[in-house]
């Protein structure tokens, strides 16, 4: 069944190429999780990292496709296996724009700041990792976590696509 719906929506392909950094596409990587978006900005070494919140409809299942705001967002641990450990480790979603933009005559027909997920941040917070983390009660996730490499079955698949993008 999860083959069908990756087969008939392109969304969810691209969510998965997307997460797995297998090719630039027009959705952003973002988690709820305040520990997961924390700890990747503690992945630079230095004496700040940032914070985003962004605004978004609220979640209504697997995909969430909100005309009013035009916007739509994939939980990822609701389309991959389990045995995609990544998506859930990082509580991953996915936001795009909706409707799906097919060519840049359909884009044309928007405003600029419609199509801008830059309008939807609504704060920004600085930080210095290496104060901000406590190891009782406010840990970081470690680096094997968020990215728990030869352990998870999307990454290896999507492994070989980069690898035949590479060689063609």
């Amino acid at each position: 069944m999860g083959r069908q719906r990756l087969s008939r929506e392109p969304l969810l392909r691209w969510s998965i190429l997307q997460h797995y950094e297998v090719c630039p596409t027009p959705l952003l990587d973002v988690t709820h999780s305040l520990r997961i978006a924390a700890s990747f900005a503690s992945l630079a070494e230095g004496s700040e990292a940032f914070l985003y919140v962004l605004g978004v409809p609220n979640l209504s299942g697997a995909i969430t496709a909100n005309t009013e705001s035009g916007l739509q967002i994939v939980r990822l641990a609701s389309v991959c296996p389990p045995a995609a450990i990544r998506p859930h480790i990082q509580e991953g979603y996915l936001l795009g724009e909706y409707p799906d933009m097919a060519s840049a005559e359909q884009s044309a027909l928007y405003r600029p700041h419609e199509l801008d997920l830059g309008r939807r941040v609504i704060g920004k917070f600085r930080f210095d990792p290496k104060g901000f983390w406590d190891d009782q009660i406010f840990p970081r996730v470690s680096d094997a976590a968020l990215y728990p490499r030869g352990k998870d079955w999307l990454e290896s698949l999507t492994a070989e696509i980069t690898d035949g993008l590479r060689s063609a």
